[in-house]
């Protein structure tokens, strides 16, 4: 699936460097449902959006009647390393009563990496 049209997507490519970001606008985006979004400058507005709120929304963009929310799992410089995102179906499922828990579970995820890796290296500086 694409970065453009999934809220995992949006929300890693918000969280991405602007260089890497403006590449990926002059590219063409397919239109995969008629919610989807083609147009590199409302893209890009949604991004420094998402940018802003730490998550990222779909309603239908990629595939008809899913709803998605994501938000990005940061490494300690802030950097995106992967993203946590919840999907349900169009007629049952409202993301925007999902935010501060997809938020929070992201940044649960983010700091459980974090302290694995100080222990990982810890213990290989003191093998």
């Amino acid at each position: 699936m694409p970065l453009y049209c999934t809220a995992i997507g949006k929300v890693l490519l918000a969280s991405s460097d602007n260089r890497f970001i403006q590449d990926y606008l002059t590219r063409p985006f397919e239109r995969r449902t008629r919610h989807t979004i083609v147009g590199p400058g409302m893209l890009y507005r949604q991004l420094g959006n998402i940018a802003k709120e730490g998550v990222a929304f779909e309603v239908e963009e990629s595939t008809l009647g899913i709803v998605c929310l994501a938000s990005p799992i940061l490494d300690g410089a802030g950097a995106p390393i992967a993203a946590l995102s919840v999907t349900g179906p169009a007629h049952r499922f409202n993301p925007r009563q999902h935010v501060d828990a997809v938020r929070a579970a992201a940044d649960g995820v983010a700091l459980t990496l974090a302290r694995q890796s100080h222990i990982v290296d810890t213990q290989k500086r003191l093998s």
